[in-house]
């Protein structure tokens, strides 16, 4: 039977599937029988291959060049934002969640220089936004991943969406429906304002996409 079929099965109750903890997640880099640095997340005790790619007929292996750029490019204009404020923008680096969620997200402000997290990850109350570069993800990022970070207390989710060119910011997480109270979607031409430790800050969108 295969992973998908497998996985199927569990939904209709036919077949049970053991979710690894976070703890685990981390024995299995450790030990590696994970390859550390891998595009591979943890979401609800499954190990789930980040897409990185510009299209769905590319390969998942594959990290297409328009979401890279966006990547660098929207980590680099929060960190010039945030540094003041005493936190810092990480690029694609791991959220720690537990028991059963380390996601990655493209981008992430946490509370903190650079030099705070040698030693661990950052958890739901180092971080103030985790941004997910979405396109052919958008469905999954808009469902599975918001759950996960509201859930978690999360206090801002931004979608950059390449298909429709625009950035959709979530707020007011409500943990127990798993969902956020507020979203707002920012075009080219308009500016997203939004808060870190009570400071209001601003961001272009028009910083964000390519001309």
């Amino acid at each position: 039977m295969s992973t998908h079929n497998v996985l199927d099965a569990a939904v209709r109750g036919e077949a049970f599937v053991e979710p690894l903890t976070t703890d685990q997640y981390h024995r299995l880099i450790e030990t590696g029988v994970l390859i550390e640095g891998a595009a591979i997340e943890l979401i609800d005790g499954i190990l789930v291959r980040k897409d990185r790619r510009d299209s769905d007929k590319d390969s998942i292996m594959t990290v297409g060049p328009g979401h890279g750029g966006v990547c660098q490019r929207i980590a680099k204009l929060l960190d010039r934002l945030v540094e003041p404020l005493g936190h810092h923008a990480r690029c694609q680096q791991p959220v720690y969640l537990p028991p059963q969620h380390e996601p990655e997200p493209d981008a992430a402000v946490v509370r903190g220089d650079i030099w705070a997290y040698d030693s661990k990850h950052p958890g739901t109350g180092d971080v103030a936004i985790v941004v997910e570069v979405a396109k052919s993800s958008l469905t999954y990022d808009r469902g599975t991943k918001l759950e996960v970070y509201a859930k978690a207390g999360i206090p801002q989710y931004w979608i950059v969406n390449l298909r429709d060119r625009c950035v959709e910011v979530y707020t007011q997480p409500d943990s127990f429906a798993a969902a956020y109270v507020t979203r707002e979607d920012f075009k080219p031409g308009e500016t997203i304002t939004f808060d870190v430790d009570d400071q209001t800050l601003s961001l272009d969108v028009d910083a964000i996409f390519p001309a």
